[in-house]
């Protein structure tokens, strides 16, 4: 998985204030149209993990996060307890999961001061251009937002937390004639960054139906696919099925774990090491395992980690169980192969560097276990 480095969040930046030093005549675009998602030239990395550990200076406030990739406050990075309200935390999920599921369609109209999005889901937020705060009303409350445009491009900002921010950078292309929108997690110089690319919708097309995309979703929401089915299978409704039903039948997995960066290394966790441990734990179940295989149903592990002042090392980990299937969407006339989220869990580990690559080993195999458990459940 893809982690953009601090060097070129600066240089994005710096690229966006010289932008915006344009006159504002020459920097807006016309965004306005209806748009429908190109899945071949939209990224759908492996997991979108969104905000991950609360790593900080000290001092460091939100409006600091555009300047280095620590936010720009002095002192090295130090572990903060989370600050978020229940509210704030019901609003970040929200946004996540709006990113991990992108719409299939955008209906963008456009004023000299204001900019509509309405989206598949038949929620619409508009947003002033000119730079000044406001606020979209979620699910759990209204979110600190500002919008402006930089360069030809329109940038909304949310700003989840204080010291978290969701950035979309907005787009169009004349040739081909393209809607992009690149979804940016702010924290600690910038995590997660996922591009969709849309295309504008044929005259007299119909819009598509919001069905499954290729990338994870929650357990369940996938719908068979009726020619994937024998002829007179009669399909069992999702919502009777047993919990973990979808798990049932596996016998077998693929294993992919993330490259470890350096700073990993520093603090006593090795690649080889982690793999072999999950990979012995699997077959310790009576699964069989393939390592480096994302071909099939396949165990994702990510671990990101840090080291702070006191010599502390930091690490954020996340095992994800996918899969894959087929589906039919409305909009094209070929079954696509799509993935499916079927188990996610991670954690947070602090520990000093003696201890902390066995810590962080033992954590990881604990719920690679707990997903074995669930699979041998869900066969018997």
């Amino acid at each position: 998985m893809a982690r953009p480095g601090s060097a070129a969040l600066v240089c994005f930046v710096a690229a966006l204030g010289a932008a915006a030093s344009l006159p504002a005549a020459a920097q807006e675009t016309d965004l306005s149209g209806t748009w429908v998602l190109n899945w071949g030239a939209s990224q759908f990395p492996r997991t979108v993990v969104g905000f991950g550990m609360d790593l900080l200076p000290r001092g460091a406030t939100s409006e600091s996060l555009d300047d280095s990739p620590y936010g720009g406050g002095s002192g090295a990075p130090v572990l903060a307890p989370s600050r978020e309200s229940e509210a704030d935390a019901k609003n970040t999920r929200q946004l996540v999961d709006e990113v991990r599921r992108p719409p299939i369609w955008l209906r963008v109209t456009q004023s000299s001061t204001a900019v509509s999005i309405t989206d598949d889901r038949g929620q619409t937020r508009t947003f002033s251009t000119g730079g000044r705060d406001e606020a979209q009303r979620l699910a759990a409350g209204p979110v600190p937002t500002t919008a402006r445009w930089e360069g030809r491009q329109l940038v909304v900002r949310y700003r989840v937390s204080p010291v978290r921010e969701l950035r979309y950078t907005i787009g169009r292309s004349a040739d081909p004639d393209r809607l992009t929108v690149e979804v940016r997690f702010i924290e600690r110089g910038g995590r997660d960054a996922v591009t969709r690319v849309y295309d504008p919708l044929p005259a007299g097309a119909q819009l598509p139906t919001a069905v499954a995309a290729p990338a994870p979703v929650t357990p369940g929401a996938l719908p068979a696919p009726a020619d994937v089915a024998a002829s007179g299978d009669r399909r069992e409704p999702l919502g009777t099925q047993a919990p973990d039903a979808e798990l049932a039948g596996i016998r077998s997995l693929g294993l992919v774990v993330e490259e470890l960066t350096s700073q990993a290394a520093a603090c006593g966790l090795e690649r080889t090491t982690l793999e072999s441990a999950v990979a012995a734990s699997l077959g310790a179940a009576g699964l069989t395992v393939s390592r480096n295989s994302d071909d099939d149903t396949y165990l994702y592990i990510d671990v990101m980690t840090a080291s702070v002042s006191n010599g502390l090392c930091v690490s954020r980990f996340d095992a994800s169980l996918y899969t894959h299937t087929t589906a039919s969407l409305t909009h094209q006339s070929r079954p696509l192969l799509v993935r499916v989220l079927l188990l996610h869990d991670g954690a947070m580990a602090g520990n000093p560097p003696k201890e902390h690559g066995a810590n962080v080993v033992a954590d990881v195999v604990r719920r690679v276990e707990q997903f074995a458990a669930k699979i041998r459940a869900a066969g018997q």
